[in-house]
């Protein structure tokens, strides 16, 4: 936050302190929601069956319908993945199966757990990147709307969600299998045509969980 007047070294301090607090955060690696939660204003997000985002005429749209807010002081341009994580009293090894204690299934992604750490700091806060056309897609919007976090530049493709499949043994060592899903689909012209969003952002933060860009 800040007055529009912030000088850029204040801007980078504020950016800094969200870094460390999202540290925090990314601990866990999750976040926990309270499904209960009505959305604060956050709009649905948009379709991105070929990898592209709708164009802006059409998110313009999608901001009509869910009412007049102010612009993202923070952006986020990331991943959003499930976490299946299974706690086991050790990890098997290869071919073998053993009995499991426990299993949680948690909303997670480098990026969105930024977007959610920003968001309950009091910033407003918007997020690009993709999720599936499954149903942890459509949950993990309704998540999203419910800590606060805009997303018209969230958009769903056809396919999966992004998945990590993680493996936790009784001493906390761990397996770790990802699946990037929808992720693969954050491409230059899928963020470029989100272009107004982040623009009028004073802070965007981003990870390395999405497509990396074509060498020049």
């Amino acid at each position: 936050g800040g007055p529009r007047g912030t000088p850029p070294v204040m801007r980078a301090a504020s950016a800094v302190g969200l870094a460390v607090l999202w540290a925090h955060v990314s601990v866990l690696g999750v976040w926990g929601l309270n499904a209960g939660r009505g959305g604060r204003g956050a709009t649905r997000g948009r379709r991105a069956g070929d990898g592209h985002a709708p164009g802006r005429g059409q998110r313009a749209a999608v901001m009509a319908a869910g009412g007049e807010r102010e612009g993202a002081e923070v952006v986020v341009v990331g991943s959003a993945n499930v976490d299946l994580v299974f706690s086991t009293p050790r990890i098997p090894g290869v071919g073998e199966t053993v009995v499991g204690s426990g299993f949680q299934q948690l909303w997670g992604g480098k990026g969105c757990n930024q977007a959610v750490a920003a968001a309950r700091l009091g910033a407003r806060t918007a997020m690009v990147g993709c999720v599936g056309s499954d149903a942890y897609g459509e949950s993990y919007l309704r998540q999203l709307a419910a800590e606060g976090v805009e997303t018209s530049g969230l958009g769903q493709a056809p396919g999966t969600t992004g998945l990590a499949c993680v493996q936790v043994g009784a001493a906390g060592e761990n397996n770790i299998v990802v699946v990037p899903g929808a992720n693969a689909h954050v491409s230059l012209p899928y963020v470029d045509a989100c272009r107004d969003i982040i623009e009028g952002a004073r802070v965007v933060l981003v990870q390395n969980e999405i497509p990396p860009p074509p060498p020049p």
